[in-house]
């Protein structure tokens, strides 16, 4: 009997080790830092493990990895997610920073997903990080009250502000650095989608603006970190480009990590700059403009395209600004014409660069579109925004300010991209305009052949556009 019982123990212990030796390793909650993207679609059976054993199945790796990210989307992305819209916070000072506490969720990501199993962790952490492109704000000052008021009542939805978490985060877009006459007490960590970015420039924008004195005894420093895998230029559209509105700031360090130098200077010179002075301005954003000219000379073309498009945002972000407006809107015609030249030539650059890219065909045809508006003025086209009160967010245009030449080259760089996107139909449009505006042109009249002998009547037109996945055919 004693050697029966001796033999069940050991039994017992040897399938213990068994099944201790078979058990897979699960994901960390907290491990989110630089997740492998999948190259392909991925539609393998999950329930293969290495060793041969088998798992219950993983239905969501079954379906198309398209309409996996579209359900990655609607559980962490802060615009799909449905929160409480009246939402306020309590504070409380732990260690002389501020901790704070919602009366209720501003949102809900559905952040559970990240530790299904290492496929789908991946896949949905690089949809949390660039559908949110989270910021990472970080306050100095030796006054806590003013930051208090900045994070209470500014109305902006906080994910955290546990210092100790978010110094572990490394996969923010965007890292920003208020700093107080020179404070180095830390005195608030938060960390927010970029949703609520204008909200939080819009809060500074009336002390820095109305007060001298507060603009000169603060400085911003603005870090870009990941772009992730977003077209040229349109980071800095999102995350940079807003702070432009502030004015008179004692220092600004924009670091050049992933931004050009020539946006970095620009983007300081104007934060740090007085009442705006119409000319320098344009001058800044012109030197910004040719900066992407020298790139694209030299190859570079994802960087000039990124200049250009950075030169479009810094137009349109200034005419946005109602008191800006106003001071722009009061220059003389001069003004007026050479804005609107420097816009129509960063729309036909950008509209080259796509089609040396070959990539991101809707923003090229976006600058393909608004350079024929611009040339042409459209009076339908809504190139520089719709208007607000009795002040136009729009310099003054007139189709006579542009020559036939530059007419005909913006329908023959419109019609380039379709030609590549193989619409033969609508490019055959763009090109006998082109032609009867540069009859003398042989590019234009070769262009138009190959054209006419590609288009198939037979194919609906918009047939290719909507393959290529532009919105709106």
């Amino acid at each position: 009997m004693a050697a029966k019982r001796k033999q069940k123990k050991g039994n017992k212990q040897s399938s213990k080790s068994k099944g201790s030796s078979n058990s897979q390793p699960t994901d960390q909650p907290g491990k989110i830092s630089n997740p492998s993207l999948p190259t392909q679609d991925t539609t393998t059976d999950a329930s293969k493990v290495q060793n041969g054993s088998s798992s219950p199945r993983c239905h969501l790796l079954e379906i198309p990895f398209e309409i996996r990210r579209q359900i990655y989307s609607n559980l962490l992305d802060a615009r799909n997610v449905v929160g409480s819209h009246s939402f306020s916070y309590t504070s409380r000072i732990s260690k002389g920073m501020i901790r704070l506490k919602a009366s209720t969720p501003p949102f809900q990501l559905s952040t559970a997903i990240l530790r299904a199993n290492k496929q789908i962790h991946d896949e949905s952490t690089e949809v949390l990080y660039s559908s949110n492109r989270f910021v990472r704000m970080t306050i100095y000052n030796d006054d806590i009250s003013w930051a208090k008021i900045l994070v209470e009542h500014s109305e902006m939805g906080f994910v955290s502000s546990n210092p100790e978490h978010l110094a572990k985060v490394t996969r923010h877009a965007l890292d920003v650095d208020i700093i107080e006459e020179r404070s180095k007490q830390k005195r608030c960590q938060v960390l927010f989608p970029a949703m609520w970015l204008p909200r939080l420039v819009g809060f500074l924008e009336l002390p820095c603006n109305t007060l001298p004195k507060w603009g000169q005894d603060h400085e911003i420093m603005l870090h870009l970190r990941h772009k992730y895998t977003s077209g040229p230029g349109v980071m800095e559209q999102a995350l940079l480009e807003p702070w432009r509105c502030l004015r008179g700031l004692r220092t600004v360090i924009v670091k050049p990590h992933l931004v050009a130098p020539a946006y970095a200077d620009s983007l300081r010179e104007d934060m740090m700059g007085g009442n705006l002075q119409p000319w320098t301005w344009l001058k800044s954003v012109s030197a910004t403009k040719e900066s992407g000219s020298t790139c694209f000379k030299e190859g570079n073309i994802a960087d000039a395209c990124t200049a250009f498009m950075t030169a479009v945002a810094a137009l349109e972000n200034t005419y946005r600004a109602v008191g800006r407006a106003q001071i722009l809107h009061d220059t003389p015609a001069q003004f007026h014409q050479s804005v609107n030249h420097l816009r129509f030539q960063c729309e036909l650059n950008i509209a080259l660069a796509i089609c040396r890219l070959k990539t991101d065909w809707e923003m090229g045809l976006l600058g393909a579109d608004n350079a024929v508006d611009l040339a042409e003025n459209n009076p339908e086209a809504v190139v520089w925004g719709r208007t607000r009160g009795a002040i136009p967010l729009q310099p003054h245009n007139h189709s006579s300010w542009y020559t036939d030449a530059e007419r005909a080259k913006a329908r023959f760089r419109r019609a380039s991209i379709m030609m590549a996107l193989g619409e033969y139909g609508f490019a055959c449009s763009d090109l006998s305009l082109a032609e009867r505006l540069r009859p003398s042109d042989l590019a234009i009249r070769d262009a138009f052949d190959k054209a006419r002998n590609e288009y198939d009547p037979n194919v609906r037109p918009g047939i290719a556009l909507r393959r290529a996945g532009l919105r709106g055919w």
